[in-house]
């Protein structure tokens, strides 16, 4: 632990060279000042700011491996010691601002020499000086495509932009913050995890570009923030050959663009909100995915934007399956119980459904052949469900409670890919398919029943949409 260090005690001529050292040396303001040290790939990060000549650096990361300290260290060391600085970060959405960086700059300010803290005030979206908060600030800007002149306009000696999950961030954006970049002292840094084979931060790493962005690679192996138990967990999740492993460990571009229904960024966006039950909206349904062979049976839960359980029970007997589900739904308060089970009844579920119907639960089909409620434009019930499910992440702001983070969900969810119908109508990857790219988990059983919750036939059926 570093010593705190009082500036009242620092004799006025020596203040001066201090204060100086603090200016040149980010890594030594973050050891002394924040009282974090960096790793040598978090160093090079926020180094390279100050020293590349263009003034321009892109960071693509593995997920864990420290690229939001890097950050937010970054943050701090320019509004401490550059005179009346505008930090502008910025993501696609304000979901990823608030749920990651944020927090994480809020740990740092808490912790921070008093002498620098006391300067500033940390507000729900800003962080401005006590007595310059109008031209001397950090502020949240969000990247969206329908809005991109919300970045522009924005001009200041001392200025940074940090593009937070650049690979989500639409070109015109980005060409409205590079036009903003017209001072000596401008920079701009644009962290992602490589998702994307295509757009502005794909581009920056470009071979052409390397003489206009400094191109830095953070792995999860070299980072000391990583335990190497999650590396080895990767490994046998993924495999090392993996588009997967390459982009969350290894922090490269995948070698083939992914078509995810779901993508990690609104996983990571759900998991990072909170909703208390009390005040989550809407009606409750269990989706049910009865598993066969070596496959799991799994029950979630959602009541209108949250998700508030996952069980998930490893037997073959489906009778035994049953009685869980039963025991599970009569213990539940009456008030709380779902109105609706949407019950995979195809195949091995069929017996399983007609069971809970002979038991009085109250169970709907969720046949994934049947067809679309929509069917002009989806091809059958389960795209229908997965397209459903999609709208509700992006436009509902859900929200996975802590209680049903579970691993396998959490994975699962980004897995599944979407595919186009030989008459051109949104569907979704068959089954078997998954299970050839996914040996080790073979059936997406967890996000199925998430899906189910948004059966359209089911709600028809209980009368909640005509």
């Amino acid at each position: 632990m570093v010593e705190e260090i009082d500036f009242n005690s620092i004799e006025p001529d020596k203040l001066l060279e201090f204060l100086k050292i603090l200016y040149k040396d980010p890594i030594f303001f973050s050891k002394y000042i924040l009282h974090i040290e960096p790793d040598s790939q978090q160093a090079e990060v926020i180094r390279s700011v100050y020293s590349f000549p263009t003034k321009k650096v892109a960071v693509k990361a593995g997920r864990g491996s420290g690229k939001t300290w890097a950050a937010s260290i970054l943050i701090f060391h320019f509004l401490c010691t550059r005179s009346h600085s505008q930090v502008y970060l910025t993501a696609a959405t304000g979901g990823t601002l608030h749920g990651a960086i944020w927090p994480t700059l809020s740990k740092i300010y808490d912790g921070m020499n008093p002498y620098y803290k006391n300067i500033f005030d940390f507000q729900n979206s800003a962080i401005r000086h006590k007595e310059s908060p109008n031209s001397w600030f950090c502020m949240l800007k969000t990247s969206r495509a329908e809005n991109p002149d919300s970045l522009a306009g924005s001009h200041a000696k001392n200025m940074l932009f940090v593009a937070d999950e650049s690979s989500g961030i639409p070109e015109e954006n980005f060409k409205i913050i590079q036009g903003s970049l017209t001072e000596e002292n401008n920079y701009l840094l644009m962290l992602s995890n490589p998702r994307r084979l295509s757009g502005f931060f794909y581009n920056a790493f470009l071979p052409a570009n390397k003489t206009v962005y400094k191109q830095i690679t953070m792995t999860c192996i070299d980072s000391e923030w990583v335990k190497q138990e999650h590396v080895n967990d990767m490994k046998k999740l993924y495999g090392e050959g993996s588009d997967e492993w390459r982009v969350e460990v290894l922090g490269e571009f995948p070698k083939t663009e992914t078509s995810s229904i779901i993508t990690p960024e609104m996983v990571d966006e759900a998991v990072t909100r909170k909703l208390e039950w009390k005040d989550a909206d809407g009606d409750i349904i269990w989706g049910i995915d009865v598993g066969a062979g070596k496959n799991k049976s799994v029950v979630v839960g959602r009541k209108g934007r949250l998700v508030y359980l996952v069980k998930k029970y490893p037997y073959r007997d489906s009778m035994e399956v049953v009685g869980e589900i039963k025991r599970l739904f009569d213990k539940t308060p009456e008030e709380d119980r779902p109105i609706a089970l949407h019950v995979d009844s195809v195949g091995w579920g069929a017996g399983a459904y007609y069971r809970m119907k002979e038991l009085g639960l109250p169970v709907i089909k969720a046949d994934a052949g049947m067809k679309a409620v929509q069917k002009r434009y989806i091809f059958n019930n389960k795209a229908e469900w997965s397209w459903q499910m999609r709208k509700w992440f992006l436009e509902d702001e859900p929200v996975i409670a802590p209680e049903a983070q579970d691993n396998e969900l959490i994975q699962q969810l980004p897995l599944v890919c979407q595919r186009i119908s030989s008459d051109n109508r949104f569907s979704v990857e068959k089954k078997e398919d998954f299970a050839k790219r996914w040996p080790k988990i073979g059936s997406p059983d967890f996000y199925d029943a998430l899906a189910m919750t948004f059966n359209l036939h089911g709600r028809k059926i209980v009368g909640l949409i005509t």
